[in-house]
């Protein structure tokens, strides 16, 4: 995660006694921008100026998004998407 003023986080849901703080400040803010580029890395900007970025694993998936009508996203392992719409 990179804050406004150049600093950065890395947040590691495997790693145990991390500080999650950067993230937890994350959930009063509104997303504001949401980009997926060509190496499967997606991207967030909230109204703050923070930039939470999720790159592809080489072993899991390492992130997905649903929509409210059922509508899917999942970064494959390796990279790569995986599309659903929500008629599927």
């Amino acid at each position: 995660m990179r804050k406004p003023d150049g600093s950065a986080a890395r947040i590691d849901p495997a790693v145990k006694g991390r500080d999650y703080s950067a993230a937890i400040d994350l959930f009063e803010c509104v997303i504001v921008d949401v980009a997926i580029d060509d190496a499967s890395t997606l991207t967030i900007t909230f109204n703050n100026g923070d930039v939470l970025s999720a790159p592809k694993d080489g072993n899991y998936e390492s992130w997905s998004y649903v929509d409210d009508v059922g509508g899917r996203v999942i970064c494959l392992p390796s990279g790569g998407l995986a599309i659903w719409s929500a008629l599927e």
